[in-house]
Order: C-alpha cells, then structure tokens, then sequence
C-alpha cells in the first residue's frame, strides 16, 4: 500500500478528469483538488474506511472497485453496494461533520485520490455544475434506497434477486443487448443484499442459468436475456446507462 503520496501532475490531472462527477466541471476546481490531493493504493481485502472513523476526506476511485458495508443501530452489516471506477464515496462525512456509517473495503486492486472534506466542500459551492451534479447523485441514491426497501418488504426472492442483479449490472461492451458483473458478487453477497439465505440464493441462480437468463463464470455474471430478467423482476429497471446524470 501506498498512502499519501505527492500528486504527479498530468497524470493525476487525467485520473480526475475520469470521476464522473467532476466532468465538465470548471478547471479551476481540479487544479484546486490536486492541490490538496495525496494518493493511496490498496489490494483486495485491505480496508480503506471503518465504521465510526472520524475523518471527513473525500474518495474518488481512479481504478479498480470497492465494496460498502453499512451497520444498523443494533449491530447487524449488510452490503450496501460497490463503488466503481469513475465513482466517489465518502461525502456524507464531509458535509455533516459526522463520523463513518460505513466500512469501505477494495474488491480488487484500487487506485485513490484522497481530498479533505472541507477542500471537497469548497469545490462543490464554487461550481454550481458540480453542485447539480451532486445534488442529483443523491437523490438518485435516495431513490434507489427507496426501491430497495420496499423490494425488501414486498417482492418474493426471486424478483428481489432479479432486480439486485439489473442493479449491479452494467451494459457488456462487447456484446450489445448483454449486461455483465465482473468481479461478480457471491452467492452470501446477494443473500445479505436481498434479506434472503444463501441457499436459496443458489437454487435461484441455478434456475436462472437452466432457463438462459444469465451465464456465470468465475469472473463475471452475464446477464443474456435483459428483457426476460427484468419481467421477472417485476419492475421496469432499466440499464444504469439510461438514466440522467
């Protein structure tokens, strides 16, 4: 691991230009980004956050993936999700001073640039295109948690898990009409994030394999029959690709 390291110029200048939400912000914010930015690199399974943590720094995940656990008031984890290549995460800390709700680990080998809250914060009131852009984040991210409870409360497993599968889900570049997850989540995974067991979380994907709707290889989930997942899922989840940003 390598944490804290001195920005390197144009190269970490192209690395943020890649965060999704700071495209087509003013340049004046990445310069005063970088100006505060240290680096850090970590490898699957190291922990990066910690429930309860103090600090306020903002992530944003130049490469690789990681994962999100959240910890209810009575002590019990669940996954929340993944952030991705192009995404960030930890700005609640940043704008309501609290400590961490969530442990943050890498999935795989993870790229970072770490800024302080306050330098985040600074940049975010400075450029009302950001300001947009996170302020539509978030509510997207509260619509989702909406859905998720009530696929929770109301849906049989079978469509809870269609539905978590379309979520994590991204379009297959090489192959149009496909989606794929890679590295794909486990079995225990899925349970945790749908509130079932892992048992019947392999009965359902075994069933969805013996019908076409998806194929599952030791580095991905290929979703191969949209469409048909999504009816079974009992919503009308479309691709991430289709939504607004």
């Amino acid at each position: 691991m390598q944490d804290g390291e001195p920005a390197d110029g144009r190269r970490d200048a192209a690395a943020l230009r890649g965060i999704a939400i700071l495209q087509g912000a003013e340049p004046g914010v990445l310069v005063a980004l970088l100006a505060r930015a240290r680096w850090r690199n970590a490898v699957p399974g190291e922990l990066i956050l910690d429930f309860g943590d103090p600090s306020e720094d903002v992530f944003f995940v130049c490469s690789g993936m990681v994962q999100v656990l959240l910890r209810t008031s009575e002590g019990r984890e669940f996954l929340f999700g993944e952030v991705r290549q192009g995404g960030f995460f930890g700005e609640m800390a940043a704008i309501d001073g609290k400590s961490r709700s969530a442990n943050v680990t890498a999935s795989t080998a993870v790229h970072l640039c770490i800024v302080p809250g306050s330098t985040f914060l600074s940049a975010v009131l400075a450029s009302p295109p950001l300001c947009l852009k996170l302020l539509r984040l978030m509510s997207q991210r509260l619509r989702e948690n909406g859905e998720r409870l009530l696929e929770i409360a109301t849906l049989p497993i079978r469509q809870r898990l269609a539905a978590t599968l379309l979520r994590l889900a991204r379009p297959r570049e090489s192959e149009s009409g496909t989606m794929i997850l890679s590295p794909p989540p486990t079995h225990q995974m899925l349970a945790v994030l749908i509130g079932a067991r892992r048992e019947a979380v392999s009965r359902e994907m075994v069933g969805m394999m013996k019908d076409g709707l998806i194929e599952t290889t030791r580095r991905s989930i290929v979703i191969r029959q949209v469409d048909l997942l999504r009816k079974r899922s009992g919503t009308s989840r479309k691709p991430p690709g289709s939504r607004k940003e």
